[in-house]
């Protein structure tokens, strides 16, 4: 029987006591209101429950005399196909409703093949309950970004580009993406744009030959991808190296201190994409250099720079970082 072995785990107790292992009538499990995820591919999981056995308990907790379901809602649905009468999960305790919507978006986030629109419903609902939190006089570590990327097993950096997909794109062009018509960095780039040359580009996609789309969808992409990529390049020079104060422009170089190893991690992975944005847009050997070329070649020194010198520094305690300023001018 495919479930044989896991009745052992019954009334277990992990040290903590936070969770016990129990068989539950698979009728008091019920699927939980805040689960959104698209429930998908029920009759393969099922097939694979049968061959290969429940790899994975079910997480739930205790409400109003029933289990709600916080992991594993595929499972259950693909059991219930099955027809099996008992189910072993792991039964949550003292999860408040905040922590246990949190736990079921991590879970799915972690452990299922979600659409673009799904991962980014879970980014923004995410941002809702830190926000509430917050409010609440409840500390959370780091920026809202790096506690999302944390939940999502995703970088701060990545977790950016969403929110921005989700805030800029358009609906057609979100649809595009989750049939994979488009990649989450060509999504990135068009969202750039203004929302009538994004419905212009949807209308031209959904013209394009199925078989030729993505080839097509490239070279599309290529070429609006420079000017938005510059405009980009600038938006982001600001955000990370911010106008220094009229009293600090005779220096050359600026100081700041990391306050984690995640914030390290998303300044690493920054410059990492700056480098190999700055260099495909330098011309060409032959090509005729312009004053745009040179201060892009200026910018892609210094980000070459500082992303050499946080791979040799590594992360420790208060380490602070002396980077040269971006096009910083003597008094």
């Amino acid at each position: 029987m495919f479930l044989q072995g896991l009745s052992e785990k019954v009334n277990s107790f992990d040290a903590k006591d936070k969770f016990s292992l129990l068989e539950i009538n698979i009728e008091l499990l019920e699927p939980s209101s805040n689960n959104f995820y698209g429930i998908r591919e029920i009759d393969e999981l099922s097939e694979s429950i049968k061959e290969q056995g429940l790899l994975h308990n079910l997480v739930v907790r205790e409400k109003e005399g029933k289990y709600e379901i916080l992991s594993g809602e595929r499972r259950y649905h693909a059991l219930k196909k099955l027809g099996v009468k008992k189910v072993p999960c792991k039964v949550q305790r003292n999860l408040s409703d905040i922590d246990s919507e949190v736990l079921l978006i991590e879970a799915n986030a972690r452990t299922r093949e979600l659409t673009p629109s799904e991962f980014m419903r879970g980014i923004s609902r995410l941002e809702e309950i830190y926000k509430d939190k917050k409010s609440n006089g409840e500390q959370i570590e780091g920026k809202t970004r790096e506690a999302i990327g944390k939940v999502l097993g995703k970088s701060g950096t990545q977790v950016g580009r969403y929110q921005k997909i989700n805030k800029k794109l358009s609906e057609d062009l979100k649809e595009d993406l989750d049939k994979d018509k488009l990649t989450v960095t060509q999504a990135e780039i068009i969202s750039n744009l203004k929302p009538q040359e994004q419905k212009e580009i949807a209308k031209q996609i959904k013209n394009l030959d199925p078989k030729e789309s993505k080839e097509e969808i490239s070279i599309l992409i290529e070429g609006i991808k420079q000017p938005v990529e510059k405009k980009r390049d600038k938006e982001l020079l600001k955000e990370i190296y911010p106008e220094p104060k009229p009293k600090d422009k005779k220096h050359k170089t600026t100081k700041f201190a990391f306050e984690n190893k995640e914030q390290l991690q998303t300044i690493q992975e920054l410059c990492e994409d700056m480098v190999r944005t700055l260099k495909s847009m330098l011309p060409k050997k032959g090509q005729k250099w312009t004053e745009f070329d040179h201060e892009v070649k200026g910018q892609y020194d210094a980000f070459d720079l500082m992303r050499i010198t946080l791979r040799d520094y590594g992360y420790s305690d208060g380490l602070v970082f002396e980077m040269p300023l971006i096009d910083s001018e003597e008094d």
